[in-house]
Parts: C-alpha cells; sequence; structure tokens
C-alpha cells in the first residue's frame, strides 16, 4: 500500500501524476514552509523554442511561509501571459481544441492564493486524465518521523534531473515542435498531444514496480 506526502505543485508533470495514478491515498501539504525556485509555483511546457517555463508571480511574505498562506501577485498580468504561451505552444496540437475550454475557464479567474489555483488545475487535469484520486490536505504541520505516509515533499524537484529519481521513465509521444522529445514535461503537453490516451502514456512511462513499489529517497 502506497501513501504518500507530497507538496502542491503548480500544472505537475508527469512524474507526479505517476506517483498520484500509483498512490492509494494522497495527502498534500499546505502546512510546511514554502520553498522557492521548485515546481511549487512553476511548470515546463514546450515552446517553439525548446523548454519554456511558466512561473507564478508570488508577494513576498514572511522568511518562513506557510504553503497556505502564499499570495499571488496579481499585479503582474502573469495569467494572460501563461495563456498565451500555451495557445502558442499548443494551439496546432491535435487535442488542444477539445481541452482548452477547460484551462481557459481556470486562467481567467482571479486567484488570491497559489495553493487555490494549484489545487483547482491538478482536479481539472486529474479529471482529464481519467485518475479518480481523491486528494485529502494537511490539517497541520507534519514532521516525517509523525506521519506514516512516504514523505516526497520536494523529492520531485527541477534541481535534480529526473534520471536521478526512480518514477519516470522516458516513453516518447508526438509533440508539437522539435525533432528531438522533451520527457517529463507539464501533464498540459501530454494532455494536449495525446487525448484520451493520456493515461496509458503516463502508465507506460512509470518506472515503479506494480509488485513492491520502491522510491529511492534523497
Amino acid at each position: 500500500m502506497l501513501n504518500i506526502l507530497i507538496e502542491s505543485q503548480y500544472c505537475p508533470n508527469l512524474e507526479y501524476f505517476i506517483l498520484l495514478d500509483k498512490a492509494d491515498r494522497v495527502l498534500i501539504d499546505q502546512h510546511a514552509n514554502y520553498v522557492k525556485q521548485t515546481y511549487r509555483n512553476r511548470c515546463e511546457i514546450l515552446g517553439a523554442n525548446g523548454p519554456l517555463a511558466l512561473t507564478v508571480p508570488v508577494l513576498k511574505g514572511r522568511s518562513k511561509q506557510a504553503m497556505k498562506e502564499v499570495k499571488i501577485d496579481n499585479r503582474q498580468n502573469w495569467q494572460a501571459i501563461h495563456w498565451r504561451s500555451i495557445q502558442s505552444s499548443y494551439g496546432k496540437a491535435p487535442f488542444f481544441e477539445y481541452y482548452f475550454p477547460f484551462f481557459h475557464k481556470i486562467f481567467t479567474q482571479r486567484f488570491h492564493y497559489l495553493l487555490d489555483i494549484n489545487h483547482d488545475l491538478l482536479s481539472l487535469c486529474l479529471k482529464l486524465l481519467d485518475i479518480p484520486k481523491k486528494i485529502d490536505y494537511t490539517n497541520q504541520y507534519l514532521a516525517p518521523e509523525d506521519t506514516d505516509y512516504q514523505d516526497l515533499r520536494s523529492f520531485i524537484n527541477p534541481k535534480k534531473d529526473f534520471n536521478s529519481r526512480n518514477i519516470y521513465t522516458e516513453k516518447p509521444y508526438l509533440q508539437v515542435f522539435g525533432n528531438d522529445f522533451v520527457p517529463n514535461l507539464s501533464a498540459l503537453d501530454l494532455l494536449f498531444c495525446e487525448g484520451p490516451q493520456a493515461l496509458l502514456r503516463i502508465r507506460s512511462s512509470s518506472s515503479l514496480n506494480n509488485e513492491q513499489i520502491e522510491i529511492k529517497l534523497r
């Protein structure tokens, strides 16, 4: 049985969804401190010139600020920028016309807290991927020794290559741009390019053993 404790991420990558699909129970930490330069407020899509990072600007808070307290800097026109980037990147993708209204609805809403938009995007992706996973959130901070969940907080991070983790194996699919496949992008890439086949792609890309889950931690 795999119960995981993980952080909230913005439009997560394929590794994240492999874990969620495989897990029996998922607990997202909203009380641990927000960490800069992570996937908490950032994702990667594929543009005409290669991988493109989309980052949600956040307001500077206290030096130690819980994830649930992090506010978005809406003085910047970041939502319009992100949506234009998504349109430019995937407007010609096979399933863009089918899926874009669902995402456009979220990107045209005004969010004040990072956790809220992350939650809405995660819920939508799980629905479109057909992963009926119940997601729970912590009601207090949990130290690793205080929980029987496998602590994967900050395990998936942009500072380490995915090959250093035992979650995802590169399985190419047809992308909009480039001749060389770019692995482990945001699930947006997979959904717009593969549509109903996206879940099969996620499962075929899993490095997790079906009989015994072994994730090499830090």
